[in-house]
């Protein structure tokens, strides 16, 4: 019985090390991803926010996060750092492990738009 445990245990861990290349052990993906905030509006041009991601369960260890703007003449991206270049709307993508969150971000170029 002591065998077939060790057999089973060298099994597994030679699976797992396979499946995940050079790492001993895999971690599953999250089970979900948000972006905070999901969406964002800009004042004005200059103007910065930090995005964060949510991940559930929350200890889940996020790495090679890809930041990307659908309009880099409207907003910026560095590491969830938005910055507002210009008027227009965009939408601020944040990828890993499969999985892409969007922030929805406007730039105003009137900020009496806001009163109505």
């Amino acid at each position: 019985m002591k065998n077939f445990k060790v057999f089973l245990a060298i099994t597994l861990l030679t699976v797992c090390f396979l499946s995940c290349g050079r790492r001993v052990c895999c971690s599953p993906p999250p089970h979900s991803l948000a972006l905070v905030p999901s969406r964002y509006t800009f004042t004005s041009i200059g103007e910065q926010t930090m995005l964060s991601i949510v991940t559930t369960p929350t200890d889940y260890q996020l790495t090679n996060v890809i930041w990307t703007s659908s309009d880099k003449d409207v907003v910026t991206v560095d590491n969830g750092l938005v910055t507002a270049v210009g008027y227009g709307e965009a939408t601020v993508t944040a990828s890993t492990d499969g999985i892409s969150v969007t922030c929805q971000v406007i730039v105003l170029s009137d900020p009496e738009i806001l009163d109505n």
